[in-house]
């Protein structure tokens, strides 16, 4: 069933390059992971078949394209979803997919903004516990695996990334953005940011 709705959104996709503005010839941008989010310009992947999804897949090994043939890849919120030994797999994956100077850009939640959250606001786990461990409300949303930044840092040298930086998702995708790598945790007290925003190179 699911190969059959990719082979049908494939043709779509084919059908829509020059509206969604993507040069598939010129190291195309992918937003994985993209869920309800549909960023203009970006192929969208899903599992989930939103009607701004181009791809509709619960593999992402970007088998469908080239070696060294896209620019930027973007996951917010999705990595953690996948274990650490599943994350080796895809970081190797997309580093073979990424142009030379191609960018991986990641969002995951921040296990030290977590636990500062929870300490400041008065222990209410209660808040917190869907950034741990995901909302749980459909089978792909439960969390696997946590990172900090220097976790994090440690991970994409591995794999042969450099210039790894954090970066701000208004600078990036502008104020209206809404995504997870801007938002916060509301509570009683204050706001929590809860995100680990990072950008990598691969080398």
């Amino acid at each position: 069933m699911i190969f059959d709705k990719f082979r049908k959104v494939k043709r779509l996709f084919q059908f829509n390059n020059n509206k969604i503005k993507v040069n598939i010839n010129n190291h195309p941008k992918l937003h994985i992971g993209c869920g309800p989010v549909n960023l203009p310009g970006w192929i969208n992947i899903d599992a989930r078949p939103f009607d701004h999804v181009h791809i509709v897949t619960n593999s992402i090994d970007l088998h469908q394209f080239a070696d060294e043939s896209i620019g930027e890849i973007y996951l917010c919120h999705v990595l953690e979803h996948f274990s650490f030994v599943e994350v080796d797999n895809l970081l190797t994956h997309f580093s073979k997919k990424l142009c030379s100077g191609g960018l991986l850009r990641l969002s995951v939640p921040d296990f030290k903004l977590i636990i500062d959250g929870y300490h400041n606001s008065g222990g209410n786990l209660f808040v917190f516990r869907q950034a741990l461990m995901g909302g749980q409300d459909y089978p792909f949303n439960f969390h696997k695996s946590i990172y900090d930044l220097a976790l994090m840092k440690n991970l994409l040298q591995k794999f042969d990334f450099k210039n790894v930086e954090t970066w701000q998702p208004e600078f990036i995708f502008g104020t209206n953005h809404d995504d997870w790598s801007s938002k916060c945790i509301e509570t009683r007290l204050k706001n929590f940011p809860i995100s680990l925003n990072v950008c990598a190179q691969k080398i």
